[in-house]
């Protein structure tokens, strides 16, 4: 149970999962209610149809919807899971003023997720190490998966229920 807190924002980023979409709305379902799914992937191949040139430029579009959104919900009072695999430069500013602005709301949780890379490279190893020293205390590290997307997202609440 999520006792304490009416609303969640989680926030997952990082390595790219071909399940990624599903298991945003798996957790979703896990949250208080109400709650809603915000994948990256619905925005920028859901609402944009014509692709713009400036593909950078479309991509920070793309976040500062999912921040808009975001907010908007959490205002309404619902619980937000924000699917966001490639924030990078791009998004990681808007992601980080909608954790912001969420830590403003009572009875707002924040959590963000994020998914380290996987494989034996030295490379990925350095990525990997790097995310490691630079989590915030409210942040989940996940490696690999296993099971059912149902049973990952629930084993995803598990962690994220505890303080």
């Amino acid at each position: 149970m999520f006792e304490h807190f009416r609303q969640r924002l989680v926030v997952m980023r990082g390595a790219a999962r071909p399940d990624r979409t599903e298991l945003a709305r798996a957790l979703a379902e896990t949250l208080p209610a109400p709650a809603a799914a915000l994948p990256h992937s619905s925005i920028a191949t859901g609402w944009i149809v014509r692709p713009s040139r400036d593909h950078e430029a479309e991509l920070a579009l793309t976040y500062r919807l999912l921040k808009l959104v975001g907010i908007s919900l959490l205002k309404e009072g619902y619980s937000v899971v924000v699917d966001a695999p490639y924030a990078g430069a791009a998004g990681d500013q808007d992601l980080a003023d909608l954790a912001k602005l969420a830590r403003t709301f009572r009875g707002v949780r924040v959590t963000l997720i994020t998914f380290l890379p996987e494989g034996d490279g030295a490379e990925t190893a350095a990525v990997r190490d790097a995310l490691r020293h630079a989590a915030q205390p409210d942040e989940v590290l996940v490696e690999g998966s296993g099971g059912s997307v149902r049973e990952f997202a629930e084993r995803l609440a598990d962690r994220i229920r505890q303080p």
